[in-house]
């Protein structure tokens, strides 16, 4: 067959010259106003051009987008979620630092959940009752605060950014839908922390850092911080993640795994010197006691000698760490005996840390302890009489729940604290499955060692490893439910 000849030669589609001339002249005046949008405002034209390609897309392959199963798309949306929250603002489009994958991922998440619900698909179980309504009433009543709140500007701020990460507490403990599910979202996670060690370390030997860093506008270039903004966060993070290591370490029987894990506890180790946060040794020290007492109590392991060993060598190391002489700049930041030191001089971190303490109290006892309103703890701490005039954040995760809500938020979310921790400690003894006694038993763990380890950094709200940990609570706890509700007689 012979294709027949078009009339309009070589223009466009087969149109007339006079056609393909004014397609030409409105793409040329349409790509100098774009440029000039641009150039004017980026954010907001970067954002109109996406948001258009995105809809021309969707007409163009209506069809395929119709046959598109929603919930399958929802959900691999959300596995990919916690990983994209452990890297950050790292992953943020170039130019555009406030523009990062987890964001994106974040607000398609919540599109495609609110589409889902409007068709009527609801979540069968999002976790124990008691714990699900004391993070509500908890997020409730600092939205409450709110009304008295000095700076509602900063309130609704604070308010947005425990939203997102409820969110994000939402995404993890959906993984306790299926045991695949919850394997796959570990490996994930496991990926999250070995990527970012691994840049800890390699801005430690390069003395280069990402643009998210701290570091990365000057100071100490040889510093540890990975895909966080300063060391402190990096450091709170591998503590978190140590009981999870080190149970897997001994409670594991595959060659490849016990070699990949002992490489990345030394590289994380290694990351961990160079922050030089004692908060999180000293929280590694208490997880390292409590998951050799939970092998040893329960039986989990064979290799009792090797556990032994290997606490004995970590405590021992720890405490040379921070009872350590040298004036070594690296080992000293570990001293605890120079925070009493700095007490009694009245200088740096340990006054420091009183007179912040006192300040948040002071600026607390104006509402009577009923909360000074959300993320607005920061801003009156600088009003306090005797308040430190270079550091405004109470650096006391707890200090903050209680100054910025009051003891009505402390209770709450002590009360949540507490039950995530009884919760996976009853699941990691009563579980049939043993992937999931270990994961309830490392959460459990972690929580505990985070107590200590939130001491750490300036503040952990916007801290995403707190949440995937406070989801993978509720995770532990929904697969113990649906394991127990299918091994039911019917």
């Amino acid at each position: 067959m012979t294709r027949a000849p078009s009339d309009g030669g070589d223009t466009l589609a087969g149109a007339s010259p006079r056609l393909t001339a004014a397609v030409v002249a409105l793409s040329a005046l349409a790509t100098v106003l774009v440029t000039a949008e641009v150039l004017r405002r980026p954010t907001q034209t970067v954002a109109l051009i996406a948001l258009f390609g995105c809809l021309t897309v969707i007409v163009l392959l209506r069809r395929r987008v119709v046959r598109l199963r929603l919930p399958q798309v929802f959900s691999g949306l959300v596995f990919a979620l916690p990983l994209a929250a452990i890297c950050g603002p790292a992953l943020s489009v170039a130019g555009y630092r406030q523009l990062f994958a987890f964001r994106l991922l974040l607000a398609t998440v919540v599109v495609l959940g609110l589409v889902l619900l409007a068709l009527g698909r609801r979540p069968r179980y999002l976790g124990p009752r008691n714990l699900v309504l004391l993070l509500a009433a908890w997020f409730a009543w600092l939205a409450i605060t709110t009304a008295w709140a000095p700076d509602k500007h900063v309130a609704l701020r604070y308010l947005g950014v425990v939203l997102i990460e409820l969110v994000l507490v939402a995404a993890v403990a959906m993984a306790g839908d299926s045991r695949r599910r919850l394997r796959w979202t570990m490996a994930a996670l496991a990926v999250g922390y070995g990527l970012a060690v691994t840049v800890g370390a390699l801005e430690v030997l390069t003395g280069r850092h990402l643009s998210s860093s701290v570091a990365a506008f000057g100071g100490k270039q040889h510093i540890a911080t990975g895909f966080f903004y300063n060391p402190n966060d990096l450091a709170t993070f591998i503590a978190m993640s140590w009981p999870f290591l080190l149970l897997g370490l001994l409670m594991t029987r595959r060659r490849a795994l016990v070699g990949l894990d002992l490489l990345f506890m030394a590289i994380g180790l290694f990351a961990l010197v160079h922050t030089g946060s004692r908060s999180s040794l000293l929280a590694i020290g208490l997880t390292t006691v409590l998951v050799a007492v939970v092998l040893v109590a329960r039986r989990w392991t064979r290799r009792r000698g090797l556990v032994v060993a290997l606490t004995v060598a970590l405590i021992a190391g720890a405490a040379f760490l921070t009872l350590n002489t040298s004036d070594s700049p690296l080992l000293s930041r570990f001293r605890v005996a120079t925070d009493t030191s700095e007490v009694q001089t009245t200088q740096s971190s340990g006054e420091t840390r009183l007179a912040l303490t006192r300040a948040g109290l002071n600026a607390g006892a104006a509402t009577l302890f009923f909360g000074v309103g959300p993320g607005n703890a920061e801003g009156l701490v600088k009003r306090q009489p005797g308040a430190p005039l270079e550091v405004t954040s109470l650096h006391d995760w707890w200090l903050e729940v209680f100054v910025d809500g009051g003891w009505p938020a402390l209770l709450l979310y002590s009360a949540l604290y507490v039950g995530m921790i009884v919760v996976t400690w009853r699941v990691s003894r009563l579980a049939g499955d043993p992937f999931l006694r270990y994961l309830a038993a490392a959460v459990a763990i972690a929580l505990i060692g985070f107590v200590i380890g939130s001491l750490g950094p300036s503040t952990v709200v916007g801290f995403a490893p707190m949440w995937i940990l406070f989801g993978l609570a509720l995770a532990a706890a929904r697969r113990a439910h649906f394991e127990q509700t299918e091994n039911e007689p019917s």
